[in-house]
């Protein structure tokens, strides 16, 4: 099993300090226990720095230190240690530069990884908390299961497992739900029976409810267990069909009222079943139910109409008549929807309609639009304005998209620029370009985005480029704003012409426009 923990370093001299550490000879087998990930030993705190320097959030520390220790059970050697320590990098903080040690002056072996606290790619820092350490921990747990090592589990789940196994002995040798509690604190648990029933262990540090160990420990299904022998499935809480199921209070008194009446031949035996199925019943003026470790009565009518008392009462005594209420009320809703429907269809069609006709001449009016023809080459206006818009919208796209390129290729050239000159240093290129394969084509791809900029005359300046994108940004967005109104209006023009062209267009004429409209103002006047 590996134990994985995390710990700032502060200052570049602290980070110097564990650099020498990790990468000492007697540690690491004569230094051949060593990988590093874009940077190298020698030179790892500049490297750091230059990276972190482009950050505009750098944070309080230079790096972090990650250590990963495995058992002695486990069987190991330093090569499988070190593709432990890459696939937990390569998952968590993969475009982040590392150091990675694995030391083997002690019985068990452990890697040693020094990151860099910003990465390459976007250059954020690290968040390092409780969380992330908990992921951390997660991810290194899974790697080392397929590699056959054994997983630490956590003491919190240790204390539920075992709580588990206690309960389920006691329910086995006990006969009462009396004898089960005297059982559980025979086996050294402290039992706290108030609202909810809870147990602590002589090493837990608080009390574990029943009812968060799953379904078969909820009290109900413990008595049955135990009085009944009746076998109960342990199912997680609120999980359905193997998914997540929010439900509330009153969603789960309907479903329980529904099956109760189902089961149900009059009032009475309704009553006795919602008992059965642990509701407390209050019967005044208004019919409520509670569970039992509920704190509020529901009243039955704050449900729904057909769970009042009255209609609780019918529909156990007329279930056939209540089948056909709802087959009634199912077709009449149908029937909305279709209406609704065919509303909304006809709603620019209607040629008869004179209030529609009204609105038309009205927008023609509004808008200076004398005739069918005017409005004809209206829209066609606005759909050269639709293109234009469109094409200088495409044209700001493209420009940002090349500044982008640029920036990231500016990114990439610094990032990768080592490994350049130490190839062209390099004794052995061959192996050295099959090693650093995928940073030396990064870096080629990035030198030709350069020239090409270069050619074209752009600027090569980080913070040229940032304000140039801005700039693109702020035209982008209010090209964009543009363009929304244009295609409203459009949509508008091309609903007019539609009811135009389903009317008769002999109304729309000059003199017909003008008798509507001094109409239309007339009695807008006596109002």
């Amino acid at each position: 099993m590996a134990y994985t923990k995390i710990k700032p370093i502060k200052s570049e001299r602290h980070l110097q300090s564990a650099v020498n550490y990790v990468t000492r000879e007697d540690k690491t087998d004569g230094k051949t226990n060593i990988y590093t990930h874009m940077c190298n030993t020698e030179n790892a705190v500049l490297h750091f720095r230059n990276v972190r320097e482009k950050a505009i959030k750098k944070g309080n520390n230079v790096a972090h230190h990650i250590c990963l220790s495995f058992s002695l059970e486990d069987e190991i050697n330093p090569e499988k240690a070190i593709e432990i320590g890459q696939e937990l990098m390569e998952e968590v903080y993969p475009n982040n530069q590392y150091i990675l040690s694995v030391h083997n002056d002690r019985e068990h072996l452990h890697c040693h990884i020094l990151v860099n606290s910003v990465d390459m790619e976007k250059h954020k820092k690290i968040n390092s908390n409780k969380y992330t350490l908990q992921e951390m921990r997660n991810i290194s747990d899974n790697i080392c299961e397929k590699y056959g090592l054994s997983v630490i589990t956590t003491q919190y789940k240790n204390h539920r497992q075992k709580l588990k196994s206690a309960i389920d002995n006691a329910v086995k040798n006990s006969n009462s739900f009396e004898e089960f509690l005297i059982n559980m604190k025979s086996k050294r648990y402290e039992v706290k029976n108030c609202k909810y029933l809870a147990f602590k262990g002589i090493t837990d540090k608080t009390f574990i409810r029943r009812d968060s160990l799953g379904t078969a420990y909820k009290e109900k299904n413990l008595r049955d267990r135990i009085v009944n022998k009746i076998v109960v499935e342990n199912k997680g809480k609120k999980i359905y069909d193997d998914k997540f199921a929010m439900r509330t209070k009153r969603s789960i008194l309907k479903k329980s009222i529904d099956e109760a009446i189902k089961q149900s031949k009059s009032f009475d035996e309704f009553l006795s079943k919602m008992k059965d199925l642990d509701y407390d019943a209050k019967q005044g003026k208004y019919l409520a139910f509670k569970r039992k470790e509920g704190n509020r009565f529901i009243r039955v009518k704050s449900i729904g109409e057909d769970y009042t008392e009255e209609m609780i009462k019918f529909r156990i005594e007329n279930a056939e008549e209540y089948k056909e209420i709802l087959e009634i009320r199912e077709k009449e809703r149908i029937n909305k929807l279709i209406v609704k429907e065919n509303i909304y269809s006809s709603r620019y069609i209607n040629s008869t309609n004179i209030n529609t006709n009204i609105r038309v001449l009205n927008y023609f009016a509004e808008n200076n639009i004398k005739d069918y023809s005017a409005l004809i080459m209206k829209i066609e206006k606005t759909k050269q304005r639709e293109t234009s818009n469109e094409k200088s919208l495409n044209e700001i796209n493209i420009k940002i998209s090349k500044i982008k390129d640029t920036i990231n290729a500016l990114s990439t050239y610094e990032r990768y620029k080592y490994i350049a000159e130490e190839y062209k240093t390099s004794y052995d290129k061959d192996n050295y370009r099959i090693k650093h394969h995928k940073q030396l084509m990064a870096y080629e791809t990035a030198q030709i985005i350069l020239e090409t900029a270069k050619k074209s005359e752009e600027q090569l300046s980080v913070r040229e480029l940032n304000s140039q994108l801005d700039s693109l940004e702020a035209a982008k967005k209010s090209a964009e704003k543009v363009m929304i109104q244009i295609k409203e209006n459009l949509k508008n023009l091309e609903n007019i012409k539609y009811n135009v062209e389903i009317a008769d267009k002999k109304l729309f004429d000059k003199e017909q426009e003008k008798q509507i409209n001094n109409f239309h103002h007339k009695s807008n006047y006596s109002r």
